[in-house]
């Protein structure tokens, strides 16, 4: 069985400690001492709404001792041993609406009453989107700058063809659908105390 090993400031075993470690002047060359430009390494900046999964290696019984294996006072316990950060390939899923649908039946007159659930209306029309791929589409254009053609191999390599012509006529009729809360920002903009600031600055 492979030991584990653990990180450490010194290593104890070889007696070697940071003051054991040559200095400058002991150097044949004298060489200038280069000017750190980071700041070093930066604490893991990670949200904490991302999901977590738990991975359990085991032991096995062929890399254990046996004298181990079968002790009975053996303790068996999990110990974390790292953090890894995944970024799973883009998942598509389709979404089939079934509507519930009731109908009764009078057979004294041959007419039936139906009652059906409601459901909601789709964003676009002529569009097979759902809400979450067109804001990825809206993301990667004007967010990240993702040409259309991009976006399609991008895509293809999911298992979704979508050709650049789909996507920009999606984003077309999603911004007409946006023009209200567009509309909603700039009256909010223009009533800002920050925008008079910003106006009165620009004329003087």
């Amino acid at each position: 069985m492979k030991p584990s090993v653990e990180p450490s400031s010194a290593d104890s075993s070889s007696g070697f400690t940071p003051s054991d470690s040559a200095s400058p002047d002991d150097s044949p060359f004298d060489c200038p001492k280069r000017r750190r430009t980071s700041k070093g390494r930066r604490p893991r900046l990670v949200d904490l709404a991302i999901p977590r999964e738990k991975v359990y290696h085991p032991l096995h019984p062929e890399d254990v001792p046996p004298e181990i294996w079968n002790h009975p006072g053996a303790k068996r316990f999990y110990r974390l041993v790292r953090e890894e950060v995944e970024l799973p390939q883009r998942r598509l899923r389709i979404l089939e609406h079934y509507q519930e649908v009731m109908v009764l039946e009078d057979p004294s007159t041959l007419n039936a009453t139906m009652a059906a659930a409601a459901v909601p209306e789709p964003l676009l029309d002529r569009c097979y989107a759902g809400p979450s791929l067109l804001a990825y589409l809206a993301v990667s254009r004007f967010a990240d700058h993702l040409p259309y053609y991009r976006e399609e191999d991008i895509l293809r390599r999911s298992g979704l063809t979508l050709h650049r012509s789909t996507q920009w006529r999606w984003i077309r009729g999603l911004s007409k659908q946006l023009l209200p809360l567009v509309e909603l920002m700039r009256e909010r903009l223009l009533g800002s105390k920050s925008w008079g600031s910003m106006k009165r600055r620009s004329r003087s």
